[in-house]
């Protein structure tokens, strides 16, 4: 009788529950569960930013925007540029927003009004910065790597990384200060005028100290700012029949280049002098028939374990028979003193040292 009793109590209540489904109005059951139960947000898509089509020439060029933080407050700053080719970008706007994104301020033009310039001998200079941006604590100050690219007439890309700092969230910025590894280097600052002293042929320094600038800037757990370039110089006592025995050359790389490796830069804040104090890894490398452009596009972390990992990409421009482009990491354990040869980004059951043969 008990088991009886516990039957026809679970049936009741199954049919009061039905019953009360049938009960519910019409318009409530045809709702979706999100009509019923309203998310917490609401997304709209709209178009953003229109490509530019020049009304004469009927040339187009591609709209491209992106934003980082620059200040303590989830303060942001957003850059919008045109490009009709590759990624060279045009005709820099910027606006701020100092409520993390909810507010804007209108979008006006850059200074510098644009990227690229043109010494007297016809050299194309790209001058601006580039996508690492911070705002660090200690100096409280807005942080960011501008890149300096001359391309002379013997079809080489020269890159040089400097730092420079902001007090207002990059609305304007500090002297530049060229992030260097390699001794012997001229000096030379793209803010001032070019001249004997001052001059971005010098091949003393347009060879010495090459880096491309990173894509972002990070930290260590001791403070230091963490900065990880491309395109840096393999060691000259490197034999360049290493470096590339098959004589593969790709874009922007001749044959005999050796601007290909990774390295890893550390910063650590003077007070006194108000400026960074750089220390660097040694330069990682893979041969140009692994990666016929080297290492590229950098990005480096710590890990909860205190080592730094710095991933790349790798390009199969102009080289077959060994892989498609892929990523390649290092490792250091020393806080970024010395990298690891750089290891293919792959399942954790293979993961073999850089290979110097196909």
């Amino acid at each position: 009788m008990m088991r009886m009793g516990r039957y026809m109590t679970r049936m009741i209540a199954f049919y009061v529950s039905l019953l009360s489904l049938l009960l519910l109005p019409s318009s409530l059951m045809a709702q979706a569960p999100w009509d019923v139960n309203a998310p917490i947000v609401k997304v709209d898509r709209e178009l953003y930013l229109e490509h530019y089509t020049d009304p004469e020439t009927g040339d187009t060029a591609a709209a491209g925007a992106n934003q980082r933080y620059v200040g303590p407050e989830l303060e942001r700053k957003e850059i919008v540029t045109w490009a009709a080719e590759s990624d060279t970008p045009y005709n820099p706007l910027c606006r701020y927003s100092w409520d993390n994104g909810r507010n804007w301020t209108e979008l006006e033009p850059m200074d510098p009004p644009e990227y690229i310039s043109f010494l007297p001998g016809g050299e194309r200079v790209f001058w601006a910065p580039g996508w690492a941006y911070a705002y660090d604590p200690i100096p409280q100050k807005t942080v960011a790597v501008w890149m300096h690219q001359i391309i002379p007439g013997d079809g080489r890309y020269y890159n040089h990384a400097y730092i420079r700092t902001s007090s207002d969230f990059g609305q304007t910025w500090d002297d530049p200060k060229q992030v260097t590894y390699e001794t012997g280097g001229a000096a030379y600052n793209p803010e001032e005028p070019v001249s004997g002293t001052n001059d971005p042929l010098d091949p003393t320094f347009m060879q010495k100290n090459r880096i491309y600038a990173g894509q972002e800037l990070s930290f260590r757990s001791d403070g230091a700012l963490l900065f990880g370039g491309t395109s840096a110089n393999v060691p000259t006592s490197v034999p360049m029949g290493d470096i590339n025995p098959y004589n593969i050359t790709s874009s922007y790389l001749p044959a005999d280049s050796r601007n290909i490796g990774g390295i890893d830069l550390a910063g650590t804040w003077n007070g006194a002098t108000e400026q960074y104090n750089w220390t660097s890894s040694n330069v990682a490398w893979v041969p140009r028939h692994v990666s016929s452009r080297g290492l590229l596009e950098s990005s480096v972390a710590e890990l909860t374990d205190g080592r730094l990992l710095s991933v790349y990409r790798g390009s199969n421009h102009n080289i077959t028979g060994y892989n498609g482009g892929h990523k390649w990491y290092t490792l250091s354990t020393d806080g970024g003193a010395t990298i690891s040869d750089p290891l293919e980004w792959t399942a954790p059951a293979s993961t073999p040292h850089r290979p110097f043969t196909t």
